[in-house]
């Protein structure tokens, strides 16, 4: 009998997620009839079906490659809770206290009735805001792991010669905006703060990482950024799709100092 497990322990839970997308939660910034014909080749069924999921070969990646299509696709996960702990191993401490949850669920034994049930967990780690959900860790975990990415592009190639590089980044950051003066996470508790909402499509640190790195298409999956404004929630697309080789958008640079998490 399959076990139940948690979504995203598996690539194919992520392209799942924007596979149920519809148009209103979806961004081009910039139009691109290739970027809109190489989303519907993952989101729609009978195109889906021609691709191979080779997420589990970690010898002869990247996770998933289609023949017909001429093309490859790689899944990653960012994040802003990831550090480095005193030996300087990379903890999440989120993630481990999800997993927590998880094991006790399973132990229970309340999966045996759904086995094939997904569990998406969101605890709380009791720890305060700046800690839990960090601009600086998002910034520095973003950029470690496409770097990580980009860095395995040669082997992709030979693997699949002449196939355009997509790159699908699962991005579990909280939603964030820039205050207006920098200030300290007590003093904004509890109460509305003037600022501007973290626009992440057209953040010029981040976007930089994708540009002239060998990468053909970027899909920026985003399903937790929700931001509460005092005019209500903020919209901020689910997915964002990227043809990298079409001009780049105009960008915002964000003050690092400045950045806070919409969860206060």
């Amino acid at each position: 009998m399959s076990k139940g497990r948690m979504f995203a322990d598996n690539e194919i839970d992520i392209i799942e997620q924007l596979q149920i997308l519809n148009d209103a939660e979806i961004c081009f910034p910039i139009e691109s009839e290739k970027a809109v014909s190489v989303l519907n080749k993952i989101k729609a069924k009978k195109n889906w079906a021609k691709w191979v999921d080779n997420s589990k070969n970690t010898n002869n990646p990247p996770d998933f490659y289609c023949d017909s299509f001429k093309l490859m696709m790689d899944i990653m996960r960012v994040n802003d809770t990831e550090r480095s702990n005193r030996r300087g191993k990379l903890y999440n401490p989120s993630m481990k206290h999800e997993r927590d949850i998880y094991n006790e669920i399973e132990r229970s034994g309340l999966l045996a009735a759904a086995p094939n049930a997904k569990v998406t967990i969101i605890g709380n780690t009791g720890l305060p805001t700046e800690e839990d959900h960090n601009f600086a860790l998002y910034s520095n975990n973003y950029k470690r792991v496409i770097s990580e990415h980009i860095d395995s592009i040669s082997s992709y190639k030979q693997n699949h010669p002449g196939y355009e590089i997509i790159f699908v980044v699962f991005d579990e950051s909280t939603a964030y905006f820039e205050t207006k003066n920098q200030t300290d996470d007590t003093s904004i508790v509890e109460q509305s703060v003037p600022g501007r909402p973290h626009l992440f499509f057209i953040d010029e640190e981040l976007l930089k990482c994708f540009y002239d790195k060998g990468i053909d298409y970027l899909l920026w999956l985003t399903p937790y950024k929700l931001l509460k404004t005092s005019q209500g929630f903020f919209p901020l697309p689910q997915l964002t799709v990227y043809d990298l080789h079409k001009p780049r958008p105009s960008t915002i640079n964000y003050d690092l100092n400045k950045m806070r998490s919409s969860e206060l």
